[in-house]
């Protein structure tokens, strides 16, 4: 359980990184989307919490799909 939590946390958190798309929307947010898969079978993994923090403050989060891709919107610079 605890291997599964880290490497699935380190996942997330290398999968963000590359993946974030800085697209302007019409509020003047940004949007955050990526993927997240399982380190060894390449799968999209399900149900996950993906959580944006600023200045150590949880500010907005968003779960997992199906196909493992997610979105953040609306991430306003602060």
């Amino acid at each position: 359980m605890s291997r599964y939590f880290i490497t699935v946390s380190l996942l997330i958190v290398l999968s963000i990184l590359p993946t974030i798309a800085q697209d302007s929307v019409s509020t003047g947010g940004q949007v955050i989307r990526g993927t997240v898969l399982d380190a060894v079978s390449n799968a999209p993994i399900t149900g996950a919490t993906v959580a944006v923090f600023m200045n150590g403050k949880r500010i907005k989060g968003a779960v997992v799909k199906k196909n493992g891709t997610f979105r953040v919107a609306k991430c306003a610079h602060r």
